[in-house]
């Protein structure tokens, strides 16, 4: 951890599923706005707005749930990670990607706009992040390039799968000619929940590209897609979301919760 380390107090049985604490209590503040601001004060986060909001600020609890969108690049431009359109919900305390969001979203209005210039004290620090799937790696040391919209925020996250979370799902695959390979609780007349399809989120049980996308869905959803294009014989596959249980927070754990999860990973 780097000399930032002060303000950057992660639980360190989670830390590396973007899964920690944030003491945020001593960001709160009455936002004044110069552009670019350092927020922190000491340089290592600098907010630059590129869509102000005129509306009233509306104040984020520690443990409001927020949706944002955002892209993650390095100061050569490699992109490192971006959300989905739909953008991405966490519950503020806990965090996402790197500290320096959840730390931004606090100053910021809904319906802002912005760009940050984050230092390795609130990125990545002198370990960096190595590569993951189609995401690029972070060097140690090295300062991002964020561009955050804020979009909007909840107190409960009850219509979306978190990232633990139990999900089950009817699931068809299909191959280009129409032949069917796989299919659970597609099956006519019968609703047996014995039948539908079920993993947890986040712990690449499945291919990644329907473990992020249940993520994104709401229940009841449907919605059809390839994600193996790269396969010569390319499947296809059609999603419904019938039913999840979210995964506990790791802010609302014990002790002795936080361990399991930690052992879990």
């Amino acid at each position: 951890m780097t000399s930032g380390g002060a303000n950057n107090q992660f639980d360190e049985l989670t830390y590396g599923k973007t899964r920690y604490i944030i003491p945020l209590s001593k960001y709160k503040k009455k936002v004044k706005y110069t552009n670019p601001e350092d927020i922190c004060k000491d340089g290592g986060l600098v907010k630059k707005i590129l869509k102000p909001r005129d509306d009233k600020y509306q104040h984020v609890d520690d443990y409001d749930y927020v949706l944002v969108k955002y892209e993650a690049r390095l100061d050569d431009g490699t992109l490192v990670r971006k959300s989905d359109d739909d953008g991405v919900e966490f519950k503020l305390n806990n965090g996402h990607f790197c500290p320096a969001l959840s730390i931004a979203v606090r100053t910021m209005k809904i319906g802002e706009k912005v760009i940050l210039t984050v230092k390795p004290q609130y990125g990545f620090g002198d370990k960096g992040r190595p590569a993951h799937h189609d995401e690029a790696s972070v060097p140690p040391n090295a300062t991002l390039q964020i561009t955050l919209s804020f979009s909007r925020k909840e107190k409960e996250l009850t219509y979306r799968p978190n990232e633990g979370a139990l999900v089950k799902l009817k699931l068809i695959g299909k191959l280009q000619d129409g032949t069917v390979f796989l299919n659970k609780g597609y099956n006519d007349g019968d609703d047996d929940e014995a039948d539908l399809f079920e993993f947890k989120t986040d712990e690449e049980q499945v291919i990644d590209g329907l473990d992020k996308a249940v993520l994104t869905m709401k229940k009841g959803e449907s919605l059809s897609r390839n994600w193996q294009w790269f396969l010569l014989i390319q499947p296809y596959y059609e999603v419904e979301l019938v039913s999840f249980v979210k995964a506990k927070e790791v802010s609302d754990m014990n002790t002795e919760e936080k361990i399991e999860a930690a052992r879990e990973k």
